[in-house]
């Protein structure tokens, strides 16, 4: 069987006891392919995953995006970590394995949305 053929959810790849529609950002980084011209080009939302590990939820620049990602910035200063549902429709991970250059395996997921919701909640999440 194929990497690429393995189905995975959000199930697969959160923390234990989040719902299964959600994920809980800590932060977001801008994707910005050129840095003369400073455009950017994606949002990389980092979320925690299964056994203390990380994963970034990629979401393309819009406008859309742009408003989602500065309230999404704002509750962060709030607090620590912020629940976000990532759209189900356009929601696909895929695994991946490679030899890195010495040799050594790199894997992960990626993780990629057109968009996602902030879940509007004034309340820490406390894990």
């Amino acid at each position: 069987m194929l990497i690429s053929n393995i189905r995975l959810n959000l199930d697969n790849i959160n923390a234990k006891g989040l719902p299964s529609d959600s994920a809980n950002a800590v932060a977001v980084n801008f994707k910005v392919p050129d840095k003369e011209s400073g455009v950017i080009e994606a949002y990389d939302i980092v979320c925690i995953g299964a056994k203390g590990s990380n994963y970034s939820l990629r979401v393309p620049f819009s406008a859309e995006n742009k408003e989602k990602v500065d309230i999404l910035q704002k509750d962060l200063n709030k607090f620590e970590i912020v629940r976000i549902i990532p759209d189900p429709n356009s929601l696909k991970i895929s695994a991946y394995a490679f030899l890195g250059e010495k040799g050594n395996l790199v894997s992960g997921v990626s993780v990629k949305a057109e968009t996602f919701t902030v879940e509007d909640d004034d309340e820490e999440i406390v894990m």
